[in-house]
């Protein structure tokens, strides 16, 4: 099963990727994003891609007097990036680490 991308989350999807690299096993951590829980549509050719780094956003009243509400917005290595806003992105996420390729000479 995949997690759902909500800003109350963003502690898990950080400590899980974090967990993964300090091990010393993997080069990065791959993310895939989907439209369902299931797993079975892939959002936006967002499969296995490298996550550089994710950012919370709070919620917060702009100067217009409207509430913004939170996000996520995950970046990934070949400069793209995803953003979830709470109740009103439906995403789901899988991890996969990359395993670091020892090579000999």
């Amino acid at each position: 099963m995949a997690s759902k991308i909500t800003s109350s989350n963003y502690a898990n999807i950080n400590t899980a990727i974090t967990d993964f690299t300090k091990t010393g096993k993997y080069i990065g951590v791959g993310m895939t994003i989907f439209n369902n829980e299931g797993k079975t549509e892939i959002h936006n050719s967002i499969q296995n891609r490298i996550v550089k780094g994710v950012i919370l956003g709070n919620s917060y009243i702009n100067e217009a007097g409207v509430t913004v509400k939170p996000s996520i917005t995950v970046t990934f290595s070949d400069s793209t990036s995803f953003k979830a806003i709470d109740d009103e992105t439906n995403a789901w996420y899988s991890l996969e680490p990359k395993p670091l390729v020892k090579r000999t000479f």
